[in-house]
């Protein structure tokens, strides 16, 4: 049963009121300025008329407060609320009312076995969704848009499902202070593969995590593009235990952040003990202000996996980046950093723990921006900078190093 929130259940009985002056005054044929005499605004013009003896007009101040619902939308909720079945219809209500009402943050027990397509969907949490499901797709499109305080979880999705696709497409678009958590995403999932596009555009405090995302996954691929662009301030994203134990799936993360204010994003346990996995960082927080991107604890116990940035916060403002426990204890792990950090006003970038306790690995550093600290760097001869920037201490002036990190000691 759906209890209203005691701001939402006032609403609604002011609601009623204004019902009831409508049906009070009906008897009347008057219609102020062409509307309809069926409108809450026009049965409180008449009732001003009948009922408040004063040459002065109409009070602008109560007429702004009259519903904006319209004949068709009144009957159709005026007889939801008499039926105590408002309740079923409350996001529609709010909505066509203007009213600000709370989200339903309690969980849906829907399993939802077979293929769906969500359009033009607004809060709603799932729980224990598409779990063993075999192939077909489900796609999320208009999902929260324009909306205020969205909050959206969905909880057990895709579990041990085998070669089943997901798209979430023009995810809460245009939409201010965004809540939304994935918890145990594609756990055990088999091959299919699953896409975030159109997510979180021109959104104002995004929050979104993902925990527990594809864990013992086997060849399920994701692909993250045009992710949070033109942000402003939150946040941002965060990812936890982000394909541990996942077996050759690859993950592109394609137009992230892009023009973003002051976003950032934290990767936490991203990778661990994964066997070949394949995860390239394509135009990742290009042209961003005041971007701040954590890695940590970043492919341990890797093996044979390939990691590859390029166009990482290009022209971006300041901002911070940190990778903290990068590749440790992997085997064989390949790292490509192209365009590193390449910007008109350079930010921090530090990298401690790198390589720690990492067997065959191969990394390589190709356009690389000012401004670095590189700590606790294991193997520094199987390390190589190309073109790497950095200010020199006399003047300030930018020169061109090509060297290796061996040759630099």
């Amino acid at each position: 049963m759906h209890i209203l929130h005691p701001t939402t259940l006032l609403l609604s009985l002011s609601f009623v009121w204004v019902l009831n002056v409508n049906c009070a005054a009906l008897g009347s044929s008057d219609s102020p300025n062409g509307e309809s005499p069926f409108t809450p605004k026009a049965s409180l013009i008449r009732y001003w008329n009948k009922e408040i003896h004063t040459v002065l007009p109409e009070s602008a101040f109560f007429l702004s407060k009259a519903s904006p619902l319209g004949p068709v939308d009144l009957a159709t909720f005026a007889k939801l609320a008499s039926q105590n079945a408002l309740s079923t219809q409350l996001p529609a209500f709010c909505s066509s009312a203007k009213l600000f009402c709370f989200p339903d943050l309690s969980p849906s027990l829907e399993k939802h076995d077979h293929d769906s397509h969500f359009a033009i969907y607004n809060n709603k949490n799932f729980s224990n969704y598409g779990t063993d499901r075999a192939g077909g797709a489900d796609s999320f499109k208009n999902y929260s848009d324009g909306d205020n305080i969205p909050v959206d979880s969905f909880r057990r999705y895709g579990r041990d499902a085998a070669g089943h696709d997901e798209s979430f497409s023009s995810y809460a678009h245009d939409s201010n202070v965004v809540d939304q958590s994935f918890n145990t995403y594609g756990a055990g999932a088999t091959g299919g593969a699953g896409e975030f596009k159109g997510y979180n555009v021109e959104v104002n405090n995004p929050n979104v995590r993902f925990v527990s995302y594809s864990d013992n996954a086997n060849g399920k691929g994701q692909t993250f593009s045009t992710y949070t662009e033109n942000a402003n301030a939150g946040p941002g994203q965060a990812f936890t235990s982000y394909g541990k134990n996942g077996n050759g799936a690859p993950n592109e993360f394609s137009g992230y952040g892009t023009s973003s204010n002051v976003v950032g994003s934290d990767f936490t346990n991203y990778g661990e003990t994964a066997n070949g996995a394949n995860d390239t960082f394509k135009s990742y927080g290009v042209d961003g202000n005041v971007p701040q991107n954590k890695f940590i604890n970043y492919g341990d116990g890797g093996n044979a996996g390939v990691d590859s940035f390029a166009a990482y916060r290009e022209k971006s403002n300041v901002g911070d980046d940190s990778f903290q426990s990068y590749a440790k204890n992997s085997n064989a792990e390949k790292a490509n950093f192209a365009n590193y950090g390449k910007s008109f006003n350079e930010g921090t970038d530090k990298f401690s723990g790198y390589g720690k306790g990492a067997l065959g690995q191969q990394i390589g550093f190709k356009i690389y921006g000012v401004n670095t600290t590189f700590k606790d760097y294991a193997n520094k001869k199987a390390v190589t900078f190309a073109s790497y920037t950095k200010a020199s201490p006399a003047d300030a002036s930018v020169k061109v190093a090509s060297d290796s990190v061996a040759k630099k000691q």
